[in-house]
């Protein structure tokens, strides 16, 4: 399992600066098993 962070989230993440929705999409592109355990806990 990994995370595949798309460049310019990483840039933001540098900056210091991170876009929820960014970031969110991410986690659920990234790791489809992961998101879907936390959309059942909702």
């Amino acid at each position: 399992m990994s995370l595949t962070v798309p460049h310019d989230l990483l840039d933001q993440a540098k900056a210091g600066d991170i876009d929820d929705a960014a970031f969110i999409a991410c986690v659920r592109d990234s790791l489809p098993y992961a998101w879907s355990l936390i959309r059942e806990r909702r």
